[in-house]
């Protein structure tokens, strides 16, 4: 249930298009984010947003971006897993150093260092690979923020429904359902 009064049932679509102006910014932000192009596949970066919200306790995102990594491609239980296990054994090599990155951005920001930044390098990664990790995470902070904050409710139909959309149309399609601006 929704903590807005007004709108006790509320799911974080209805909120997003009853606030067409700070939607339309956001979305568009989260389109380049999570699927315009960058070192990091979709699929990479649907991973470490579940992840952050898994961190987060943040069933609604956690739910619906682990639907969309399992639809990419990613493994069955595997969000959940690396946000249990704190020495990331089950996740693949290459993004150890990325989620324990996000792992420190999202849970102590202040405590990431030389060393975190160093580790992603030496895996490979490129230093605009550190930029848009950093966009994906915080982009998951925000929503994880906005969701809770809202008291957004974990409703199954609409967590799959979400998960469904955002890994078969991106997150323009949010954008294509708002009400035209008041004149």
């Amino acid at each position: 249930m929704s903590y807005l009064p007004s709108k006790p049932k509320h799911s974080l679509v209805h909120i997003l298009l009853d606030h067409p102006a700070l939607t339309r910014a956001q979305i568009a932000y989260v389109e380049e984010v999570m699927r315009g192009d960058s070192p990091f596949s979709a699929l990479d970066r649907e991973t470490v947003f579940a992840f952050c919200s898994g961190l987060n306790n943040c069933g609604f995102c956690e739910t619906s971006h682990t639907i969309t990594v399992e639809i990419l491609g990613g493994e069955k239980g595997l969000v959940r897993d690396l946000v249990d296990d704190p020495n990331l054994i089950n996740a693949p090599e290459n993004l150890r150093p990325v989620l324990a990155y996000a792992r420190k951005l999202t849970l102590r920001p202040s405590s990431v260092g030389q060393t975190d930044i160093d580790a992603i390098l030496e895996a490979g990664w490129s230093e605009t690979a550190l930029v848009h990790l950093a966009n994906v995470v915080g982009l998951a902070n925000l929503f994880n923020r906005i969701v809770e904050g809202l008291g957004v409710p974990n409703d199954p139909d609409m967590v799959a429904m979400g998960g469904k959309m955002m890994a078969e149309d991106g997150y323009m399609p949010i954008i294509e359902r708002l009400k035209e601006p008041a004149e």
